[in-house]
């Protein structure tokens, strides 16, 4: 389905911009709660400064996500309650 042909336009003037910000406009984040279960902490991350390994450190806990890593958040298992044998338990690393 094609767009239908723009009918309006901002234009913008006299902006008050943080100098942290500026040169930002198109920039993506990614943005996630830290993993720490005790931790309350949202982490942004410019998108261009994750590679295919990366480690993300929380600045409020130092708790850390790292590529290929794993975070364990309970033990499990599975049971088929026709005849109540577990079919799959989650093993303590």
């Amino acid at each position: 389905m094609a767009r239908r042909k723009p009918y309006t336009r901002v234009i913008k003037q006299n902006q008050v911009r943080a100098e942290h910000v500026k040169g930002m406009g198109d920039v993506v984040f990614k943005g996630f709660q830290c993993l720490n279960a005790e931790c309350q902490e949202f982490i942004l991350v410019r998108k261009d400064e994750i590679g295919d390994m990366f480690e993300i450190k929380c600045p409020t806990c130092g708790s850390a996500l790292v590529s290929g890593g794993e975070t364990k958040f309970y033990d499990y298992q599975l049971v088929d309650l026709r005849d109540d044998s577990v079919e799959v338990q989650s093993k303590s690393v």
